[in-house]
Formats: structure tokens, sequence, C-alpha cells
């Protein structure tokens, strides 16, 4: 059985702050989002994006590049960076750009990779409740901020 990564809770503010997603999916564009609500820039990357990443694009609430990630892409101009890809090799290849760098990184669903968790999270009013799971049990997180939305 795998054991949690002990983490540091922190809350980042990253107002103003370049906030980089590859990969225009659904869980990109999700973290795209989670970005804006806390008023980052937001770039996303990829090709073949989902609706809503295009929709926020047209609207100008976030630089869409329509491309494939390249290794210049991973730059300190970054405050952090989410990969949203399938491919494990662009994947460990973000990985240790940003490492290399000190990027705070997020690879989806690969947590080896990563620098940082994102948390569950929801959002009332000025309160903002989170809780990690060391990177083991997203779907435990989903319910339990489901659960906090219905209280």
């Amino acid at each position: 059985m795998k054991k949690a990564k002990i983490i540091f809770p922190a809350g980042l503010l990253l107002e103003n702050q370049r906030h980089l997603v590859i990969g225009p999916n659904d869980e990109g564009l999700r973290k795209a989002q989670i970005g804006l609500d806390a008023r980052c820039k937001v770039v996303v990357i990829g090709t073949d994006p989902v609706p809503g990443v295009v929709d926020l694009a047209r609207r100008k609430k976030i630089v869409y590049l329509n491309r494939r990630w390249r290794p210049s892409d991973i730059s300190p101009d970054n405050a952090l960076i989410i990969s949203c890809l399938p491919d494990d090799g662009d994947n460990h290849q973000i990985s240790r750009l940003c490492v290399r760098q000190r990027i705070l990184v997020n690879i989806l669903d690969r947590p080896p990779l990563c620098t940082f968790f994102a948390p569950g999270m929801f959002r009332a009013g000025g309160l903002t409740f989170a809780v990690f799971g060391g990177g083991l049990t997203p779907i435990l997180l989903q319910q339990i901020r489901k659960d906090l939305q219905k209280r």
C-alpha cells in the first residue's frame, strides 16, 4: 500500500502571477478556472481544446496557445505549472524542467512528479475549505468537497 506524502499545507497568493496549464482538456479547463478564481494570469497550451477553453480565450479571460508545449514554455515567468497531459514522457520532462528551475509543478494524477498537490477545495464567500490527501485520494477529496458544498 502506498504511503501518503507528508505535505506542508499552504495557501498560495498568486494574484496577477502567471499560471500555466498544459492540456486544454476538461481537467485543464478546471485548473484554468481555479487560476482565474485566484486572479492569476492564466495561459493554457495544447491542441484539441474543449469548448470551455475556447470560450475563455474568446472572452479574453485566458491566453490560449493552440500548439504543443515546448521546453521553452517552462520558465520562471510562471508562478506554477499544471500539466493535464496523458503522456507520461511529456509529464516526466515537464516535471524535470520545473524542478530544475524551481517552479511549482503539479502533474495530474502522478504524485511522484509533483512538487505540490492541489487540495479538494470549496469556497464559500471569503472562506476557502481545503482538504489534502497527500496525492493518494482524489476521489475521496471530491466527495469531501461535495459534502462541504451541501452544508
